[in-house]
């Protein structure tokens, strides 16, 4: 059913550059933060900074797969490959929040710190983008 959406939505130009960006602004922020951390001699959270910057943006990527898998089905089997990869999505997360608590609480704290990070990057990407794209 992908008649019923918008082909600016599936095809958008934007898309691929906004997730790049983001990524890119994610990864900068995330290493300068862990230079940050270590030059302090917080050798965990600085671990933690460093891992957030590279799973942040897997996960956003993970995100818009996601998103595209769901609009490809159409609506009746939409929802079904929603539930299904979102709920592996949640497993994984699980998997390494554990897996990063295991190392360490700060490494973990440094991990969210990046992620939130990467949640303002984002939000200044694609405020970026939605003003260099022109209104029809």
């Amino acid at each position: 059913m992908k008649d019923s959406v918008p082909p600016s939505t599936l095809e958008s130009p934007a898309g691929p550059r906004l997730v790049f960006r983001t990524a890119v602004l994610t990864f900068a922020g995330g290493i300068l933060l862990a230079l940050g951390a270590l030059i302090l001699g917080k050798k965990f959270l600085a671990l933690g900074f460093f891992l957030g910057s590279l799973l942040a943006p897997l996960n956003l990527y993970g995100i818009q797969i996601l998103t595209g898998k769901v609009l490809a089905a159409g609506e009746g089997r939409g929802k079904k490959v929603f539930w299904l990869w979102n709920t592996v999505r949640w497993v994984l997360l699980a998997a390494g929040l554990s897996g990063l608590l295991a190392i360490s609480k700060d490494c973990l704290f440094g991990a969210l710190g990046t992620y939130v990070w990467s949640l303002a990057a984002l939000g200044w990407a694609g405020w970026k983008s939605a003003g260099s794209e022109k209104s029809p």
